[in-house]
């Protein structure tokens, strides 16, 4: 079996539905954000970012990317990760890409419920804006996460058939 890689945007629940995937296909689970803060010494990865930069960030998290083990695995990603360098290309390659899709209205109410100090990306933001960010940033980065292999509903599609889907497509590539 190859990785599974969840993409989605901010908000979508990929760390919790990849937890829960994974447990379902008894394999490891690893959350890309976590795995970027822990490797380089901070808790959070907003401490990170905005210690380090978004642009640093950004190729770290590529290089991070490509150095996991091709293993049986779930990967969550970050909201970003499909949409920079040759990311999603990659992930294609080396395993299943699964983007989580919600509905945009859910996406911001989730997101406005957050807590912002965790997210550098809207962290200034008031809930106005936070709207027409949403809205602008999931536009630009729809075309990456429509990409994908497999697009999940999570408030209409059921976990065990998504399962049934995932065998059946790692078995026949």
């Amino acid at each position: 079996m190859k990785p599974i890689f969840i993409v989605g945007f901010m908000g979508a629940g990929k760390s919790t539905f990849g937890k829960k995937l994974a447990t379902k296909l008894k394999i490891e689970f690893l959350d890309l954000d976590q795995h970027i803060a822990s490797v380089n010494g901070f808790k959070y990865l907003a401490e990170y970012i905005n210690t380090k930069g978004l642009s640093t960030f950004r190729q770290v998290e590529s290089e991070l990317l490509k150095s996991l083990p091709n293993k049986p695995m779930v990967v969550a990603t970050g909201g970003g990760t499909p949409c920079y360098f040759d990311n999603m290309i990659w992930m294609k390659q080396a395993g299943l890409v699964i983007y989580l899709k919600l509905d945009e209205g859910i996406l911001i109410s989730r997101l406005k419920q957050s807590d912002l100090s965790k997210r550098p990306l809207l962290k200034d933001k008031s809930p106005d804006e936070i709207t027409d960010y949403v809205h602008v940033l999931l536009k630009e980065r729809a075309p990456f996460f429509e990409d994908a292999h497999i697009t999940f509903y999570p408030q209409t599609d059921d976990l065990d058939a998504l399962v049934k889907q995932i065998k059946v497509y790692l078995k026949n590539n």
